[in-house]
């Protein structure tokens, strides 16, 4: 019976400036008989984990299934600061699925709660420099919403507006690890404003300023939840 192959370090992340401290996390990687790769990262500080950044490099899969010759690499920023997701807290353990085949991973940037960080200094920049700019960009969406609603705008109109500042993300930065989280609450708003009207219990469906309300509910989720970190 084929058994999976771990890979286990106490991690010293030995890149950049950071020389040769020893980052309070230990690392595995698990590949599976079918080549598939999961990255655990296990916090080993006392203060929540809050986000990580690795690059991974591994053989493509063909749309038939089979392995390709072609090497990718993944690129990924995680930070549980952007999403409802909670940190690594001490002592525990978060999982990573790396898409491809018989991946090589590589963590390269580590940010804890108590505003240490480890790692590649260019890797750590880009996790702040995403963060500050998804501030930026859940405050702009909850506020055309709210505008939205308060002018007596369509859902149609609203969401025009939302398509347009969603495009402008793309502008905030020429670092292409960094843009793509930033359109994320764009595409909450938008899902709600042009997805399937919402219903009361009653069956009667939400007005639009109903929907606006409920978009506007979620951002300020995201918001309070981000004020967190």
């Amino acid at each position: 019976m084929a058994k999976a192959t771990i890979f286990l370090s106490s991690l010293c992340i030995a890149l950049g400036a950071i020389g040769r401290a020893q980052a309070p996390l230990v690392t595995s990687t698990i590949t599976d008989p079918d080549g598939h790769t999961r990255l655990l990262v296990q916090n080993l500080s006392s203060s929540a984990l809050t986000a990580c950044a690795y690059v991974a490099q591994m053989h493509s899969m063909t749309a038939d299934g089979q392995i390709s010759p072609e090497i990718i690499q993944e690129r990924v920023l995680s930070d549980s600061a952007l999403n409802l997701s909670g940190p690594i807290l001490p002592n525990q353990t978060k999982t990573f699925n790396i898409s491809g085949w018989n991946a090589q991973v590589t963590l390269t940037a580590v940010l804890w709660a108590d505003g240490n960080s480890f790692g590649d200094p260019v890797w750590i920049q880009k996790l702040l420099q995403r963060r500050a700019l998804a501030r930026k960009h859940v405050d702009l969406a909850l506020s055309i919403v709210e505008e939205a609603k308060q002018s007596g705008s369509s859902l149609a109109e609203a969401a025009g507006r939302e398509e347009a500042a969603k495009a402008q993300a793309d502008q905030d930065s020429n670092d292409q690890d960094v843009v793509p989280g930033l359109k994320m609450y764009y595409n909450q708003v938008l899902m709600r404003l042009t997805g399937p009207g919402l219903k009361h219990s009653t069956g009667q469906t939400f007005t639009d300023a109903e929907t606006m309300d409920q978009a506007i509910r979620e951002l300020e989720n995201y918001k309070q939840h981000m004020s967190l970190y």
